[in-house]
């Protein structure tokens, strides 16, 4: 979890130093990476450190990284038209969606500077906690339960439609996919691929709502936009049904492969997430 947050700091310096749109972007989106993976962490450990400690903690990543999703959604927007009408028609500004304002730019770094003050607040508080020896065998026990929860859900609210359903079951994924990291390198390959499939569902769901984002934030004169959008969000439909049938393939059983039941470990480091 330290090393997370030290990127999520070290993402949040960046950001006002970035002088290009794409960097600043980049280090945002690694920012906000940073402080979702330490979330996923941190529920893992519950019940096995103060219950107030993991609350409160958890309260601060979700505010820092609340104060950094506008100006995501404005990147997102920026992105998703120059890759559905070309970069020429983004960086004109004749949509009311690629807009980037100065003012909001200004907003952003200082609550990339608010959210950089959090961050090495929050490397004493983690540091500090306490939390007690967790075997490998809990933790797959949990993480089985949550795949199955996670892939019922996907199935359910796939078929009900609802772009905040999807979002919430996208949310459960990326949890996923971070406690699932842990176990790459002590487990065999299925881990790994286990993961792919789950990151897979992960984006797919992720680039539908950045079109939908889009799409509400389009002006009436954007027709060739909306359209190239609806043809785009219809055939993510069919590529995120052909995931979730296959991870409904994938058994609980299959989470025999992760660490032996009798070992007990502490989590391993990290890869850096950017």
């Amino acid at each position: 979890m330290l090393d997370q947050i030290e990127w999520a700091e070290d993402a949040a310096a960046r950001i006002p130093m970035s002088g290009e749109a794409a960097t600043r972007a980049a280090e945002l989106r690694r920012c906000r990476k940073a402080i979702k993976r330490t979330r996923a962490i941190l529920r893992l450990v519950r019940g096995r450190a103060d219950a107030a400690t993991i609350a409160s903690i958890d309260d601060d990543l979700r505010d820092a990284g609340r104060r950094l999703s506008t100006q995501r959604d404005r990147d997102v927007r920026l992105q998703t038209i120059a890759r559905l009408l070309g970069p020429e028609m983004a960086a004109t500004g004749t949509t009311e969606a690629s807009r980037d304002r100065p003012d909001a730019i200004a907003e952003t770094d200082r609550s990339a500077d608010l959210v950089q003050a959090r961050m090495r607040q929050l490397e004493d508080r983690v540091g500090d906690l306490a939390i007690e020896e967790i075997s490998w065998s809990r933790l797959r026990r949990r993480i089985s339960r949550r795949w199955i929860r996670t892939r019922r859900r996907l199935r359910k609210e796939a078929s009900r439609g609802g772009d905040e359903r999807l979002h919430a079951v996208r949310k459960a994924c990326g949890r996923l996919e971070t406690q699932l990291m842990l176990f790459e390198g002590i487990g065999d390959r299925r881990v790994r691929r286990r993961r792919k499939r789950i990151s897979r569902v992960y984006e797919t769901i992720g680039e539908d709502r950045d079109l939908a984002l889009a799409l509400a934030a389009s002006g009436e004169g954007d027709d060739p936009l909306r359209d190239a959008i609806d043809r785009r969000r219809a055939e993510l439909s069919l590529v995120l049904h052909r995931h979730i049938g296959g991870l409904r393939r994938l058994r609980r059983k299959a989470w025999s492969m992760l660490a032996p039941a009798e070992t007990t470990r502490s989590v391993p480091p990290r890869d850096d997430p950017s």
